[in-house]
């Protein structure tokens, strides 16, 4: 959809997206840029949904850094002795020691000390369609997902700014992410604690 997008908007005249948050997608930012783009709901479809029945004030979010992009590099900075990873690894020891949480991390952490937490129980970054952990109210997202630079070089040609690339990769993931918790469930009211690195 993006490449036949970025060659010629028209050709996907009358096409039906279906997507979670689509609004905060690179697809419908660069799309809004097109004068010859106009989004609309489909009733039909919107009709049959159940809606967007999440209480925003059950997700309780806890997060490091209010400046800085978290990353591969930046997770094995020294600060005060040990990596900013080896500090929130820390803090959600202590955080959850008692308390089941789902952790996100990327390949490379395959043996993090987390995994080894009796409360813990690892997700794949890529989610989507995993529906057996209603039950949790906790997810720990330590994932970078930075695009390559060249990829990000590649979309700024086409006017697509670095934060929007950020911005869309990170909630894209995230929002899967969350809805593995008790947010999927409306009957539910608990509370769900987030932690991430970066605001």
């Amino acid at each position: 959809i993006y490449l036949l997008s970025m060659q010629n908007e028209k050709l996907l005249d009358g096409t039906i997206l279906l997507a979670a948050n689509i609004e905060m997608s690179m697809l419908y930012a660069w799309l809004s840029k097109s004068k010859a783009v106009s989004f609309e709901a489909h009733e039909g479809i919107t009709s049959m949904l159940r809606g967007n029945t999440i209480d925003p004030s059950r997700l309780q979010i806890t997060y490091f850094f209010d400046d800085k992009m978290w990353s591969k590099t930046m997770k094995n900075e020294i600060h005060e002795g040990k990596t900013y990873l080896e500090h929130i690894q820390d803090y959600v020891a202590d955080e959850f020691e008692n308390t089941p949480f789902l952790l996100v991390e990327n390949n490379d952490q395959a043996h993090s000390p987390l995994q080894n937490m009796a409360t813990c129980t690892r997700i794949p970054v890529i989610s989507k369609g995993i529906n057996d952990y209603q039950h949790i109210n906790a997810l720990v997202n330590l994932a970078a997902l930075n695009r390559e630079p060249k990829f990000v070089s590649m979309l700024g040609n086409l006017g697509i700014d670095q934060r929007t690339i950020h911005e869309s990769t990170g909630y894209e993931v995230l929002y899967q992410n969350l809805m593995r918790t008790s947010l999927r469930n409306p009957d539910s009211k608990e509370i769900v604690n987030l932690i991430t690195p970066s605001r």
